[in-house]
């Protein structure tokens, strides 16, 4: 380890202290900015000098926070230390700042096992960077267009990233999704294909919230015997390419906080990775997810001023569909009040045209009310007019949203709220902490 490395972990300390001290955010990115400005070797730099840290990174379109949250918190309840980019920052800065913040001035790390979640695209980049242990990808889905495109480029960078690591990585490939099976076919490695058991196969007819359902082989369109949801299922090709030889579980969601057809994927592929690379029991990993509290935003709920507030991050049409499939299953939403928050910024995506990919005709009326405010409320709004809803709409300031939506609410009342990335974290910000009147 370089001079240059222990001078950047020293000023990213002193970033980090000065970013607390005067309260301007999380401190979770900025540090590792600066680290990898100077050297865009920083985070190989630190994982050599720590040969001992077993690396399991997780990546995905949707449920990476949650899976990555999981495996953390099993693991810690089983006493091994365990570090990770707590704040979700998933990409390379926000791992470099994760490792600064951490290690101690020499660049030596007081762990034995890192759990990071990764952004779909820098995923490629951190490969360059460590010799993971082991990866879990969870699924592909158009997400951001702008920043991303579609679902093939991000496949190529994967490929291309996952082309050049060491064959003794264990990886776990959601065997459900027709793209990622494929990646497994493609690359050297021990792999565990993950899916769900075939009464979770209910959907038969191929609905238009899908992004993979051509062959990745000879490009033919795939016959399906069973979908979960979106393009996963039970897949094959009449050129031979089928689903096969994927590893599952018999998991009863009502039992745990996390709940849609969406989370036993991830519940699935935590169980497997957990049980095979460190030896803990299905029975122990089954104890403390019946102990989980959903993490920030992922069906969060939050009590604010005796009202009651359940968080659904939805930032992509498969992500909304999923949001609204599980409200209308887990509450009676004729009697509740619903909150649509779209925002356009960086993180959230500049095109959010994807909106007309969701279906929103699945509310059919079953809500008391629809707000609607963020950034583009007036494209959402819209939207929600030709799904046939009547909406209230409030403003593209979301304390003066809130302020106007609290108006509507009585005591106890529930709102089911649908937010966009950066809308998630402004409205957690003023539920859990910022002064209302």
């Amino acid at each position: 380890m370089t001079l240059k490395d222990k001078a950047l972990i020293l000023i990213g300390k002193l970033a980090i202290f000065i970013i607390n001290f005067f309260q301007l955010g999380s401190a979770s990115t900025w540090p590792g900015n600066i680290a990898l400005f100077f050297n865009n070797n920083f985070i190989r730099n630190i994982v050599l000098k720590n040969p001992k840290i077993k690396i399991n990174l997780v990546t995905g379109t949707n449920g990476k926070t949650t899976t990555t949250s999981l495996i953390v918190y099993i693991l810690k309840e089983n006493n091994y230390k365990v570090l990770n980019n707590s704040e979700g920052a998933n990409l390379l800065n926000g791992i470099a700042s994760s490792l600064i913040k951490h290690c101690k001035l020499n660049g030596l790390l007081d762990f034995n096992n890192a759990v990071f979640e990764v952004d779909e695209n820098s995923f490629h980049l951190m490969l360059e960077q460590v010799n993971p242990y082991s990866i879990i990808i969870l699924n592909l889905f158009r997400d951001q267009l702008d920043r991303y495109g579609e679902t093939d480029i991000i496949f190529n960078k994967w490929l291309q990233g996952l082309k050049k690591i060491d064959s003794k990585c264990n990886i776990y490939l959601n065997g459900d999704d027709p793209q990622i099976y494929y990646l497994g076919q493609k690359i050297k490695a021990k792999i565990t294909y993950f899916g769900l058991t075939n009464k979770f196969f209910i959907k038969k007819n191929i609905e238009h919230d899908v992004d993979s359902i051509y062959c990745p082989v000879c490009k033919s369109k795939l016959i399906y015997k069973g979908i979960t949801y979106s393009h996963l299922g039970d897949y094959y090709c009449k050129c031979g390419f089928k689903r096969m030889k994927v590893e599952n579980l018999e998991i009863d969601e009502k039992k745990y906080k996390i709940q849609g057809i969406f989370s036993l994927y991830n519940i699935t592929a935590l169980y497997l990775l957990l049980n095979n690379l460190y030896s803990i029991s299905q029975q122990n990993i089954n104890k403390y997810l019946t102990q989980f509290e959903p993490v920030f935003g992922r069906q969060e709920q939050i009590k604010f001023l005796d009202r009651y507030f359940y968080i659904f991050l939805s930032k992509n049409p498969v992500g909304l569909n999923q949001s609204i499939n599980l409200s209308l299953k887990k509450f009676n939403l004729k009697k509740e009040n619903i909150w649509f928050i779209l925002n356009d910024r960086i993180p959230d995506g500049k095109d959010i045209s994807w909106i007309w990919d969701a279906d929103i005709e699945k509310l059919n009326n079953n809500y008391k009310r629809i707000f609607v405010s963020g950034d583009r409320l007036y494209d959402m709004a819209i939207r929600l007019k030709y799904a046939g809803c009547s909406i209230n709409l409030c403003s593209n300031n979301l304390y003066k949203s809130l302020k106007i939506i609290m108006k509507k609410l009585k005591i106890n009342e529930k709102i089911i709220v649908f937010p966009t990335y950066t809308s998630m974290l402004e409205l957690r910000k003023i539920l859990k902490g910022k002064k209302f009147e």
